[in-house]
């Protein structure tokens, strides 16, 4: 059972764990994280760069990391918004869940779908 994040930035590996404080602190300056988690769920559209960047923020400042949000910001840039998406639904994924990060599904919702249908129709 995994019970951190690990975001690597700049060529530091910084450990971000969900904690009560950074749930409400998230839901404060941020948005809901169970909304967040449901909009990711869903898959209609990949969050805001400033929401990304707002979350892993607030996780990195709650797990004892020293960084200003000057700082931060420069180490998730240089890293590239595409590749926060990951330790960002992650660590939602853990703020929701009791500070356990789910486990990844195989595969994606569409396959997941189509693997019920066949299942049904070849017993059905």
């Amino acid at each position: 059972m995994k019970t951190h994040v690990d975001l690597e930035l700049g060529g530091t590996t910084y450990r971000l764990v969900p904690s009560p404080a950074a749930l409400l602190e998230i839901a404060e300056k941020v948005g809901d994280p169970m909304h967040m988690t449901i909009d990711m769920g869903l898959a209609a559209r990949a969050p805001s760069t400033a929401r990304v960047f707002g979350v892993l923020r607030v996780a990195l400042q709650a797990s004892g990391h020293t960084l200003s949000d000057d700082e931060a910001n420069t180490l998730l840039f240089r890293k590239g918004v595409g590749h926060l998406y990951e330790p960002y639904g992650e660590f939602l994924g853990a703020l929701v869940n009791g500070g356990t990060v789910p486990e990844p599904s195989s595969g994606n919702r569409q396959e997941r779908r189509a693997g019920k249908a066949t299942a049904r129709r070849s017993t059905g």
